[in-house]
């Protein structure tokens, strides 16, 4: 989840609920966009992939369950080895594949990433 301002490093210095303030807290810094322009640039490329893979646009919380009939789940997570995933265990490789009806990808789509 992303808050307006994120993409160049705006903070509320922790305060999730500054909507009423009208001072420093709330407001944005337009001069942070420059000094955080990587990580602007790495924001607008993650919303650039996220827009060309709708399988990472789903709008309803997954569940592990075949919902369409195809005998797949609409989510399935994996270990290293291929085998279940050990969520008790951090800093293992995991796997994903999500199934889904959109077809700007095959009906699955495989993601990888590393968890700390």
């Amino acid at each position: 989840m992303l808050l307006g301002g994120d993409e160049f490093m705006r903070s509320q210095e922790g305060n999730n609920n500054a909507y009423c303030q009208d001072n420093a807290i709330s407001w944005f810094d337009w001069s942070n966009l420059e000094k955080n322009s990587d990580i602007f640039a790495f924001f607008r490329k993650a919303i650039a992939f996220t827009r060309k893979y709708t399988v990472l646009q789903n709008r309803k919380f997954l569940a592990g369950v075949d919902e369409d009939g195809n005998k797949m789940p609409d989510i399935s997570w994996f270990g290293p080895d291929g085998g279940r995933a050990l969520w008790r265990i951090q800093r293992l490789a995991s796997s994903v594949i999500c199934s889904t009806e959109q077809r700007r990808l095959p009906n699955w789509a495989t993601i990888s990433s590393i968890s700390s």
